[in-house]
């Protein structure tokens, strides 16, 4: 392998863990997230002026009816229990588990409560 096609390998790699490399499975949900994402920015931009934070949270693998029903499907079609298939489908995507919404609700609690605090003082949360 070339040197150029090992830090292409290497490039494509990182951001397939982030999400950032389309594929087809997931066309229609990537480019309504990155509509979203890109109403998010251009909602802040417009908030600067008005003094409002404006955030976003865009979570990767999360464990939703949708994606539940999925694996249950897989699961099926495959002969293996819902467990292990949902440990290899997060493993492909190269996440550890599947996220819950109850994890996401936590960071944003988090999320907000630090804020509370910089606005009150400089705390470095």
């Amino acid at each position: 392998m070339t040197a150029f096609a090992s830090a292409s390998w290497r490039y494509r790699q990182h951001h397939r863990r982030r999400g950032r490399i389309g594929s087809a499975e997931f066309a229609i949900g990537g480019s309504v997230n990155a509509a979203l994402m890109n109403l998010t920015k251009v909602i802040a931009d417009k908030g600067l002026a008005e003094g409002v934070n404006v955030n976003a949270i865009n979570p990767d693998s999360i464990a939703t009816e949708r994606l539940k029903t999925r694996i249950t499907t897989v699961a099926a079609e495959q002969s293996l229990s819902p467990e292990t298939t949902a440990t290899k489908m997060a493993s492909k995507l190269s996440a550890a588990h599947f996220g819950t919404p109850n994890e996401i609700a936590r960071y944003r609690i988090s999320h907000i409560r630090c804020i509370e605090l910089l606005t009150r003082r400089d705390t470095g949360c």
